[in-house]
């Protein structure tokens, strides 16, 4: 499972559902609705759902983004936490008004296939509590300051119950690999 974001490949191994959910057919729908979404839901094979939020802050082409401050960033990335979470409620909740989903609903849950969207959102639902959420930081060498800075703000300014955050990117350790488009 390959994905590409932001000018970064992502691979993912076996045994991890992933929905590059930005650009996914049910977040079309909902984002009219005004709700933000991280790049990427991955259910991890020790029962964890990821929410991977990717920034890329490198030179691309002729290009060098500008580094929001670490408030804009942090408060934008409590939003797409909030708002994905939103989400998955409100895609759980549209499929339990089937009767033959809400029939079948425990068996999706034992199936071990997550490329079929009811069982991928199922137990995105079922695995909501232990949601990790990674912000995923692509730096040229001369903002790599930026890090520390983003890395404090977290530290005080995430709220106590939200999922947990960490920082990720420029070397550090993921689940994942990362490659360069």
């Amino acid at each position: 499972m390959v994905f590409q974001e932001s000018g970064l490949v992502f691979s993912f191994p076996r045994g991890w559902g992933v929905r590059h959910y930005d650009r996914h057919t049910y977040y079309r729908g909902l984002s009219g609705q005004g709700l933000k979404a991280v790049d990427f839901m991955a259910l991890a094979p020790d029962g964890s759902l990821w929410l991977i939020e990717v920034k890329n802050f490198r030179r691309r082409r002729e290009f060098l983004p500008v580094l929001k401050t670490p408030a804009e960033l942090g408060a934008q990335l409590l939003q797409k936490t909030a708002d994905t979470q939103r989400a998955i409620h409100a895609i759980y909740g549209y499929y339990r008004r089937s009767g033959l989903y809400r029939w079948i609903e425990p068996l999706l849950l034992q199936l071990p296939w997550t490329r079929f969207d009811r069982i991928f959102w199922t137990r995105a639902y079922a695995r909501r509590a232990q949601t990790k959420v990674v912000l995923w930081l692509e730096l040229e060498p001369d903002q790599e300051g930026f890090r520390a800075e983003m890395n404090a703000w977290l530290k005080a300014h995430w709220p106590p119950d939200a999922p947990p955050v960490q920082l990720g990117g420029g070397g550090g350790r993921a689940p994942w690999a990362l490659g360069r488009n």
